[in-house]
């Protein structure tokens, strides 16, 4: 079976680097220390960011928003004015964002001459705790 539709590209990235990002996700590679300092794996996540929460209609005709355009607008992020001037905002008729969600792929470079089972001890130590996480 062939697959005419499918394409592949390859492309040599750097440790620590901002693969592919845009509004759907974010692909990114961090490296893993092991307990000597050096990279010895590198970790690959792919994070899809929190969706808005659902729009509530109830909540939206309470605060007498008319139905089509600007109920629109809200579910999509946007302040809307009524025809009196009153300003609505997005969170007072959306529930809470939908968590993101992350895959996380890490890769084990293949050991150096000279490496040891204990330079590799530290792997999850510090897979969990790399400051990456944090950016």
């Amino acid at each position: 079976m062939t697959r005419q539709d499918l394409s592949v590209s390859v492309t040599e990235i750097g440790i620590n680097t901002v693969i592919k990002e845009n509004s759907d996700f974010s692909l990114k590679s961090i490296p893993i220390l092991n307990c000597n300092g050096s990279v010895d794996s590198v970790c690959y996540t792919c994070t899809i960011p929190a969706f808005p929460g659902k729009f509530d209609v109830s909540k939206a005709m309470l605060l007498k928003v008319p139905k089509g355009p600007l109920f629109a607008k809200l579910k999509n992020g946007f302040p809307v004015t009524l025809e009196d001037g009153t300003i609505i905002r997005p969170e007072q008729v959306l529930g809470p964002k939908d968590v993101s969600k992350a895959v996380i792929i890490v890769c084990k470079i293949p050991p150096f001459e000279g490496d040891t089972p204990d330079n590799n001890s530290n792997l999850l130590d510090s897979l969990v705790n790399n400051v990456l996480w944090e950016m």
